[in-house]
Order: structure tokens, then sequence, then C-alpha cells
């Protein structure tokens, strides 16, 4: 992926599971990823208005020991192909495969990039020149607006209904909401 982009771009920063695939518990498979409805046409349309599109995602499953990091990068590449079939290819993928009391070391640990901690919306927004003030986090959890909040960037819920967050009926309808309140500004 290219690292020399112009400064302070904007992008809209996904959490997987629940927003653009299925939540089936634990993804350990290729087999486990279903797109949600609607999701490539409301990536590609976010895409199309100069949007960056990066995934956010705590990944446990790592840590409990249910794959193995590089099982979760085949995971992410299938997902990045099935997404680039259907004209909605993402720009970059952040994890954290950390649990603060699961597994074992290196993977059991207390790490700041586990979401509601900012460290992946910061990582993301520092590699790709963001500004985060033209940014969106779609997520599922309460966790997701939290780590949102805490790295300055706007938050909308796909998933639970929490106080001060805009909540919509999946990913087509917040990037509809996304594409009508960034008319006007600059990528």
């Amino acid at each position: 992926m290219e690292r020399n982009r112009p400064p302070q771009r904007k992008a809209v920063l996904l959490d997987r599971d629940g927003v653009l695939v299925e939540d089936t518990g634990y993804i350990t498979s290729e087999d486990a990823l279903r797109l949600l409805p609607g999701v490539p046409a409301a990536l590609a349309a976010l895409r199309d208005a100069g949007f960056l599109l990066v995934v956010v995602s705590n990944q446990s499953a790592v840590a409990r020991g249910m794959i193995s990091l590089e099982r979760l990068f085949e995971i992410q590449a299938a997902l990045d192909r099935l997404l680039a079939r259907r004209g909605a290819a993402l720009d970059a993928a952040y994890f954290c495969p950390h649990h603060p009391s699961e597994g074992d070391p290196p993977f059991r640990r207390d790490c700041p990039c586990r979401k509601p901690r900012p460290g992946l919306i910061e990582r993301a927004a520092r590699e790709w020149s963001l500004d985060r003030a033209a940014c969106f986090l779609v997520g599922d959890s309460e966790r997701d607006f939290a780590a949102a909040a805490a790295a300055g960037v706007r938050a909308l819920s796909v998933g639970a209904a929490v106080p001060g967050v805009p909540r919509f009926d999946g990913l087509p309808a917040a990037a509809e909401h996304i594409l009508a309140s960034s008319k006007g500004t600059s990528a």
C-alpha cells in the first residue's frame, strides 16, 4: 500500500464484524465471511467520494488461541478479495490480536491498540495522514465509540444504541449520512 499520500486525508474507519460481515462470534475461516447487505455498494460510494476505507478491529481470537496471526491475515486477505471483486477495495486493515486476560504472551497483554483505547485509529491516522475531524468510525459496540471519541473522530453506530452516537440500520444508511454530511469538504 502506498503511504506517500497527500496530508490530511478523510477516511471511514470500519469495525469488521457486525459492520462489514456478519458477527458470528469468532471468525476462524474464510468460509465464515458473509458480507452484510449493501456493504460493497456503500463502500464503493464512500471511495468514489474520496474517503479512504480502513478496518480497525479487535481480533482476540488470536490471543485466545483460536487462530494464528498468520491465519488472521489470510482471513483479511480473503475479505479484501471478496470486496475488491465487488468494486469495494479497502485501503488498509489494522487489528488488535491482544486480550488483557486471555491466552498467553505475547498476545495476552493490555495494550493501547485494543478498543476502547484509540491505538488502532491513531496508527491509521499517522500512517495515512488522516484529518481526524474529517473522519468517521462506523462501529457496532460501545468500545468502538469510546475509541472514536478518544481519537477525535466522529462515531456512527450500526449496532448498539448509545447516547450521543447517531444510529443507523446498517452500513448503507451510515454511508448515506456520511456522504450527505461531508458534501463540500475536500479529500
